[in-house]
């Protein structure tokens, strides 16, 4: 998590950071390493349906991998590299999705 959170603080410098987390045990930890331009921001314990990534991953999921046998990991990734850039391309549905938790 110290190796992501340094990544988002170097790519992003002039940015100030929320990020929506679970209360997972490494999005808590002590030795988490936080820049001053992030801001954690925790969810209420077992509330995956507050959570707009769980969302997401949920349509992800039954979209383009329910029932799906894959040949390899490299097949995986291509489809979840797919699945990613369309939800990039459609910024407007992951907003419907997200159910006022981004508002632009």
């Amino acid at each position: 998590m110290n190796v992501f959170l340094r990544q988002l603080a170097h790519q992003y410098p002039d940015y100030r950071i929320i990020l929506l987390l679970d209360k997972a045990g490494w999005h808590i930890s002590r030795s988490l390493e936080m820049a001053d331009t992030i801001k954690l921001l925790h969810l209420n314990p077992y509330s995956p349906e507050h959570n707009p990534v769980e969302l997401l991953w949920r349509v992800i999921r039954r979209t383009y991998f329910h029932n799906k046998l894959f040949n390899s990991l490299d097949e995986v990734e291509t489809t979840l590299q797919q699945a990613l850039l369309t939800c990039h391309n459609h910024k407007d549905d992951v907003k419907k999705l997200s159910k006022g938790f981004l508002t632009n």
